[in-house]
């Protein structure tokens, strides 16, 4: 199977959680920066393994986006 075409987005509340974390850094070895990911946190280790820093100084950020669950 070929990822070359494809987009992928990771999704994880926390942005730290191990096996997505893993899943993440594979997938960007295969997709390179095809790799996107949404998160409860703008700081995660998953943003961070793909590149997708985002400062909050800094005007809307291209890559980041913040999800807010309430209950």
């Amino acid at each position: 199977m070929s990822l070359k075409k494809s987009i992928v987005i990771a999704l994880s509340h926390s942005g730290q959680t191990f096996p997505t974390l893993h899943a993440t850094h594979a997938l960007r070895k295969l997709c390179g920066d095809r790799v996107f990911v949404l998160t409860g946190s703008i700081d995660s280790k998953m943003s961070a393994a793909v590149g997708q820093l985002r400062y909050r100084t800094s005007g809307t950020a291209s890559r980041i986006e913040q999800f807010v669950c309430h209950g």
